[in-house]
């Protein structure tokens, strides 16, 4: 038994060693990409990106409508290498066929939406970047597909590949194209061209890795993955608005100033949260079988892993608190050392999402997501509703303490579920 357990934790290390590389490799260059545009464009223009990213950020998600997820959770349960390449197969079409839909979607009522969120008046280019998202959300909806797929198959060594060269992509594409024209625009596009590079990359490495595409499509699979999906769009899409409802709110309600400076610290904070995705994805995948057999020793490891992240989170905020006093003004320049500060407050959101996202995955890999949703999709309301009342009052502060406080009831909520699931498998297994 100690022998197993070696063999396993070295494989979650390994693991762990290959997501966490990607994901500082992601962070840093996002950030540059972030600085970067943050320098080269006036305050009003950065603006508008930041305002824009947001609700890119939401479409993303529109466009995954957990297919992606709901596709990592079928393949990864597989019991053999043919029923595996199935699922993958059937995953690929439902995934092709959601994304063309969302994209035509997109195009459809894109005038509509920029009108809606502030076009021609506030945001002046913001009905281009709504077009222009509806190709960048189909390319992205494949990406993704593919960071779950090489999950799903455990190829952490190819996903971190994948990751470093998309976001290495964002901050040299980014860096090009703005320096032919100080553009928001351009800076879209060149978001466009790093992720169908990617794209291009993930679609040929898979293809030579895997044999799906010499099994049959088996439709009983494609519906599985499917409706499974929906609960996961739900949460999904929760996530997301949970995380840039704010800035949107602010970009209708509030003054560009606030968005410029709110933006450049909750995307600060949303990064750290890959330090604590990069412990739950090396490890999560060997959490799909848990029964009353298994239930203890899962239960062992579990706790080893809990105990990590709460560790990671707490060292991850001392480093935002430095960001926010040091990092900021530095590299930011002092147009927004007002950033500093909202850093500072959104401390305890990183730590509440960081905590509760470990025990909210766990929850799905046992068919958890249904009712998770609903706690999700009841944070959010409240979100909203804080957002609404205290934004016109405090501006980004307000918009900082409501995504606090509508984290706590979930949190709750993930940490008890997953407590009484345990329970459950373990009085099973004694009254076996």
């Amino acid at each position: 038994m100690k022998i197993i357990n070696k063999i396993i934790e070295s494989k979650w290390i390994k693991n762990v060693s290959y997501v966490f590389l990607g994901k500082c490799i992601a962070m840093g260059f996002l950030q540059l990409f972030d600085i970067v545009i943050a320098r080269k464009l006036t305050i009003q223009a950065y603006s508008e990106w930041a305002y824009f990213f947001s609700i890119l950020s939401i479409l993303f998600y529109v466009g995954w409508l957990g297919v992606n997820v709901s596709s990592k959770v079928y393949i990864s349960k597989a019991e053999n290498f043919i029923v595996r390449d199935k699922y993958i197969k059937a995953a690929l079409c439902v995934r092709l066929t959601v994304s063309i839909i969302i994209t035509v979607l997109i195009l459809v009522f894109a005038p509509v939406i920029a009108s809606l969120l502030g076009y021609p008046d506030k945001y002046p280019n913001l009905f281009f970047l709504i077009y222009l998202a509806a190709f960048i959300v189909f390319v992205n909806s494949y990406v993704d597909f593919f960071k779950n797929a090489y999950q799903a198959v455990e190829s952490f060594e190819l996903m971190s590949v994948a990751t470093a060269i998309e976001y290495v992509g964002y901050f040299l594409f980014a860096c090009v194209f703005i320096c032919i024209r100080s553009d928001v625009r351009m800076v879209a596009l060149a978001y466009l061209t790093a992720n169908i590079i990617t794209l291009a990359y993930n679609g040929s490495t898979l293809i030579k890795k895997l044999d799906y595409h010499k099994v049959d499509l088996v439709y009983e699979k494609a519906k599985e993955i499917f409706r499974y999906a929906i609960p996961m769009a739900f949460i999904s899409m929760g996530c997301v608005l949970l995380a840039e409802i704010d800035i949107v709110m602010l970009g209708m309600f509030g003054t560009k100033a606030d968005v410029s400076i709110y933006s450049i610290s909750k995307h600060i904070s949303d990064k750290a949260t890959h330090v604590n995705e990069a412990l739950i994805t090396g490890t999560i995948t060997s959490f799909a079988i848990v029964n009353s057999e298994n239930i203890n020793k899962k239960i062992e490891q579990f706790k080893k892993i809990e105990r990590i992240n709460i560790f990671a989170s707490l060292i991850t905020s001392v480093l935002l608190a430095v960001i926010g006093f040091i990092g900021i003004p530095l590299f930011y320049g002092e147009i927004y050392k007002g950033a500093s500060i909202i850093m500072y407050m959104l401390i305890p959101y990183y730590i509440l999402f960081g905590i509760s996202n470990l025990y909210a995955r766990m929850l799905d890999y046992q068919g958890g997501a249904w009712k998770r949703s609903v706690w999700f999709i009841s944070a959010l309301i409240i979100n909203i509703v804080c957002n609404y009342i205290m934004i016109p009052i405090w501006g980004a502060y307000g918009a900082a303490v409501s995504t606090i406080i509508s984290l706590v009831p979930y949190t709750i909520y993930t940490i008890v579920a997953l407590k009484r699931l345990f329970l459950k498998f373990q009085i099973h297994g004694f009254l076996k």
